[in-house]
């Protein structure tokens, strides 16, 4: 599985997704209750360095524009603006990621704590 990005026909960088996590934080009521609630979903990806980083670490690798990105061995191509401002191009490149990549490994975290192995 991996990303591969490319620009003005050029490939210039290549990323494995490695996990989704939903993030849950916790919220208080008035009444004083509080419950953990869904938050967001963040991707972890790993580098070609073989690092792991958050996917958003592509809108400070690259520069703001026009982008191609293809998801292997789908070969599933979709066009991207890539920009530093705002989330709303992340959150759809975290949707083309969970089409594409189904059996990826997912995890419900809150303080980055697994919540599965948490309540074992």
């Amino acid at each position: 599985m991996s990303i591969i990005v490319r620009k003005d026909g050029n490939e210039v960088l290549l990323l494995k997704p490695a996990e989704f996590r939903r993030v849950y934080t916790l919220r208080c009521t008035e009444g004083g209750d509080s419950h953990v609630e869904y938050s967001h979903t963040d991707v972890v990806v790993e580098l070609e360095n073989g690092h792991r980083a958050m996917l958003e670490i592509i809108q400070g690798l690259l520069p703001n524009g026009s982008v191609i990105i293809k998801m292997m061995p789908t070969e599933a191509t979709f066009g991207f603006e890539l920009s530093t401002k705002g989330t709303k191009g992340m959150a759809y490149l975290k949707k083309l990621i969970f089409m594409t990549f189904p059996d990826l490994t997912t995890k419900d975290v809150y303080l980055n704590e697994d919540l599965e192995q948490r309540g074992s």
